[in-house]
């Protein structure tokens, strides 16, 4: 079971602070915590745990692998879920929580918070924001918007994120400004 980090290709991209290139971060992996606030991981110098409660839904921690992406896309050493650990819980999740970035086009490695200003595919129409988290997404977004069936299926579980976007990015003038913001931007990912 895979819960560290995401294949390069599906991780959430953004921007380097350094070179404008293409960056991804680890996502934490996450485990339900049982109704007497435990949870049950091996202890370990790769893993930095942290709490969440959210009060609609369960109690989580989130696991954040240590070590540098190539290391962690192997998952070959993380620890048996094993030991137990006992923790109270935190009221809120912390939203500026450092995440290790690195970035693939100038090999820049650092520890720093992800706004969401820093994702790499994101174009401005109409003063308003429209993102895709990966080259994928944004892919998927191009074949949605071009697509003559644009309609938001709701028990499409594929496309979920389709329903939730905003009309003026899919009028005719729209779509075409789009769809050129986003190949533009999967060509510079590319390069």
């Amino acid at each position: 079971m895979a819960v560290f980090s995401l294949p390069w290709d599906h991780a959430p991209v953004i921007r380097c602070r350094h070179c404008r290139g293409p960056a991804t971060y680890a996502t934490p992996g996450r485990i339900a915590v049982t109704p007497k606030n435990e949870a049950w991981v091996r202890a370990s110098r790769h893993l930095t745990i942290r709490q969440n409660h959210d009060p609609r839904g369960p109690a989580q921690i989130a696991l954040f692998d240590n070590r540098d992406e190539a290391q962690a896309a192997i998952l070959a050493d993380h620890p048996d879920w094993h030991e137990r650990i006992r923790y109270d819980l935190l009221r809120t999740w912390p939203e500026d929580e450092p995440l290790r970035v690195t970035c693939h086009r100038c090999g820049t490695v650092e520890t720093r918070v992800v706004r969401d200003e820093d994702r790499f595919f994101q174009v401005e129409y109409r003063g308003q924001t429209l993102w895709a988290a990966n080259r994928d997404h944004a892919q998927a977004l191009i074949d949605f918007i071009e697509g003559a069936d644009r309609r938001r299926l709701p028990d499409d579980e594929t496309r979920a994120w389709a329903r939730r976007i905003p009309t003026h990015f899919l009028t005719a003038k729209g779509r075409e400004t789009i769809v050129k913001r986003l190949r533009r931007l999967i060509e510079e990912y590319e390069a």
